[in-house]
């Protein structure tokens, strides 16, 4: 049995998340050029760990400012390990990484 909703008119197609710049396996890629395959164990299982860096601008001094992102790679440093995964990356080199990502330009041509 079909239902003809005639809501054709309704479905949007999603919003496009910007080409921003991201960290993937060990180096800097635009976001649209970065897969991940549908198989991809932490999608189907939950097998991920997650931490929230951030940053917050200051319009005074002009100035982005970093809130404490060692403490936070230490707690996702942590989390994976109950995950019994190992990073292979320092603390201080994933904070160099997030720097980097912030202080370079954005992209503005497709």
């Amino acid at each position: 049995m079909g239902v003809d909703t005639g809501a054709k008119a309704a479905v949007k197609k999603p919003a496009a998340h910007p080409n921003t710049w991201v960290f993937f396996e060990g180096d800097f890629a635009r976001y649209n050029d970065v897969k991940l395959g549908l198989m991809t164990h932490a999608l189907h299982y939950g097998t991920a760990v997650f931490e929230g860096i951030r940053a917050y601008w200051n319009d005074k001094k002009g100035q982005l400012y970093l809130l404490a992102p060692a403490a936070h790679y230490e707690r996702m440093k942590r989390s994976a390990n109950v995950m019994r995964m190992t990073l292979p990356h320092s603390t201080e080199e994933l904070v160099n990484f997030t720097l980097e990502l912030l202080r370079r330009p954005p992209i503005t041509s497709e």
